[in-house]
């Protein structure tokens, strides 16, 4: 289960802030170990389990939750898994933009260790100008878990 939610908030005709939080949770089935008899977690093909990175949805996986802090790449993440962001946009020039980004990313076995659970928090910069073919992006960013990291991208979306 994937569900999230987004929005804008503008300041003036040239400040956006963009708040968004990402929610994937999905249930890891438990089996009997037939050598003792305890349950064990039987953990999913990756097709079925919730992934986490890149800017864009969908694009590595079916079931991924887009988060900056993973941008060139993807890990699939723990059983309960929730990712907010918060951009600042700045329009100049009429169609220059600069985005300053904070990130935290979360993921845990199980609801009762959701806040004692690794806490992964990035930061970024981008500069994007809109073109005849869509947006050119280039950003860089420092992610707790991945390090630092930089992205040029055209086309597809803000």
């Amino acid at each position: 289960m994937l569900t999230s939610l987004e929005g804008a908030i503008s300041i003036g005709s040239h400040l956006t802030i963009l708040p968004r939080i990402h929610f994937g949770w999905y249930g890891v089935p438990s089996v009997t170990d037939p050598a003792n008899g305890d349950l064990v977690d039987y953990y999913l093909n990756p097709k079925h389990v919730v992934t986490i990175g890149g800017f864009l949805p969908n694009r590595y996986t079916e079931r991924q939750i887009p988060y900056f802090g993973f941008a060139t790449g993807f890990r699939d993440c723990l059983p309960i898994s929730l990712a907010g962001q918060m951009d600042l946009r700045y329009c100049f020039a009429g169609k220059n933009f600069v985005t300053a980004r904070a990130g935290m990313f979360i993921d845990s076995f199980q609801w009762k260790d959701f806040f004692q659970m690794g806490k992964y928090p990035a930061y970024g910069l981008e500069y994007a100008r809109q073109t005849m073919v869509g947006p050119l992006r280039v950003a860089v960013q420092w992610g707790e878990f991945s390090g630092f990291s930089a992205y040029a991208s055209v086309g597809f979306d803000f």
